[in-house]
């Protein structure tokens, strides 16, 4: 049964790889493509891709681009001949067992109804969740789309889409290819690359792969790459030469950022560690999700200093698909230099991780009422820092506001003035939440005109003082968030006290006399 023109043109696909194309309906789109699109190389299917299809197969050579897709529909899908460098038929009929008495014209049509749809598996060198792993702005991508938005736009763009090629190491460790785009690249590494046993990722290199598996001697190419896929990687063949640093010293330095970084590795006797280094520029949560292949790893996060900040198993990845134990993890992590640690635990095992960091900013406060916040007195404070402990009479006192491991600090002064101007070395460390709409206030103490601050950036004793009045009469304010980390107090007269929020510390005001 030989395929149609319905079967392969893709309307969609072609208006969305052609602009200019864009405004045009489906029965005119395959009119221009039939009359002008196809003489003119446009592409029209996700699914094939004519300069790869002539280029993989010599005997087409000759053929122009109507004799290449006539010749396809009648008899290259049927052979068996590769279309695209990133379909494979017999790869998906192989990894989807139900497909398996399917025929190529079948499978063709499965794999275009269906089963990009469905996620399958069908190229070795490519999958639709990967992709979208390794491309955050992609979330929200259906299958069809990410399959569209690389074919169309990541492939010219250098996107990381596959651990066994990328564009911008193959073209580095091969510098007879330092000249080609990034297509060009990619069908020259399934039409050559992969034969002649090429460098074309850090965690594949079938060169390396068949000269140290002596029973993989009559394997050659693409085939190679299958059956590392397919069993080497989960019985603990190692795939490439070693990526890893064997010390913290040697560890290579990962990108870290919202996008994922991937690595695929190996561990056992002969390697008892592998280290790889990642720096935060600022607090972040750091989410991994580690996998083992057939058999768990153990993972430890290091911190500069080689201390262990978190250690754990990794989840396990198994051949038939199913993943055992608890892969992910998310933890907060301070500004630094970290190091991550894999370890074997049986014998020989590939692993691989993603590996992402978001930044941890402090939310903008709104303009809503926030709620009840019960006074609560904690001690004084002086050059050591903030002291709790029952109140004290006397100068300097300061009035604590807490609620829980949060504390926030009012000076007071001794007749309730609720008028403040900022003064900027004013500062008292710590954070506070506010819950509710309510605020009552004890003022308890004198007020200060000023704490210097130490070169440790800790309050000294204050230079001016004011004398002690104790006043156990509550003041109740409403307290809301304004913008720019701004807390506004209003008492009922309408007088406010405005404090600024920072991470670390906050600046308060000091009255007006």
């Amino acid at each position: 049964m030989s395929l149609s023109i319905s079967n392969v043109f893709d309307a969609n696909f072609y208006r969305a790889a052609n602009s200019d194309l864009a405004a045009l309906n489906d029965t005119q789109a395959l009119s221009h493509f039939q009359a002008y699109g196809l003489n003119e190389g446009r592409s029209f299917s996700p699914l094939v891709d004519l300069s790869f299809y002539r280029a993989s197969n010599s005997d087409l050579k000759n053929l122009n681009n109507s004799q290449l897709l006539d010749h396809l529909e009648n008899y290259g899908v049927a052979e068996g001949r590769t279309l695209s460098p990133l379909v494979d038929l017999n790869y998906y009929r192989a990894n989807n067992s139900d497909l398996a008495n399917l025929n190529n014209e079948q499978l063709f049509n499965h794999l275009e109804n269906n089963g990009i749809s469905e996620g399958r598996t069908f190229d070795p060198l490519f999958g639709l969740g990967q992709y979208k792993s390794l491309n955050s702005d992609l979330a929200n991508l259906n299958n069809s789309q990410l399959l569209n938005h690389l074919e169309i736009n990541g492939i010219n763009e250098g996107r990381k889409f596959s651990a066994y090629f990328d564009f911008n190491y193959y073209r580095t460790n091969n510098q007879d290819l330092a000249n080609l785009n990034n297509s060009q690249l990619l069908q020259h590494f399934e039409t050559y690359g992969i034969n002649e046993g090429r460098k074309s990722s850090p965690y594949f290199d079938a060169g390396f792969y068949k000269a140290n598996n002596s029973d993989l001697a009559s394997l050659k190419g693409i085939n190679l790459l299958e059956h590392f896929d397919e069993y080497g990687e989960f019985e603990g063949r190692q795939a490439a030469s070693e990526y890893a640093g064997n010390t913290l010293s040697t560890a290579p330095e990962l990108t870290i950022g919202s996008n994922y970084t991937f690595v695929l590795g190996h561990v056992g006797s002969s390697e008892p560690s592998d280290y790889y280094q990642f720096n935060l520029s600022q607090a972040s949560t750091v989410t991994i999700y580690d996998y083992g292949l057939s058999r768990s790893v153990g993972e430890e996060i290091l911190n500069s200093n080689g201390q262990v900040v978190n250690s754990r198993n990794s989840g396990v990845y198994n051949s038939n698909g199913s993943v055992t134990g608890n892969p992910s993890l998310s933890i907060s992590l301070n500004a630094g230099t970290y190091y991550l640690d894999i370890q074997p635990q049986a014998g020989n095992t590939n692993y691989d991780f993603y590996l992402n960091a978001t930044p941890q900013v402090q939310s903008q406060p709104s303009n809503t009422p926030v709620g009840t916040l019960q006074a609560q007195l904690l001690n004084t404070f002086w050059g050591d820092g903030i002291g709790v402990g029952a109140a004290q009479s006397g100068p300097n006192q300061i009035d604590f506001l807490s609620n829980g491991s949060y504390v926030m600090a009012k000076i007071v002064n001794r007749t309730g003035i609720s008028s403040y101007s900022i003064s900027s070395d004013t500062i008292i460390r710590g954070n506070f939440t506010v819950n509710g709409s309510t605020i009552q206030l004890y003022p308890q103490t004198v007020e200060v005109d000023n704490y210097p601050i130490g070169s440790d950036g800790i309050a000294l004793a204050p230079t001016t003082q004011i004398s002690n009045v104790s006043d156990n009469t509550p003041i109740s304010y409403s307290a809301s968030l304004q913008s720019n980390n701004v807390l506004v107090l209003t008492d009922t007269n309408g007088n406010a006290i405005t404090y600024f929020i920072g991470q670390e510390a906050f600046a308060i005001g000091l009255p007006i006399n």
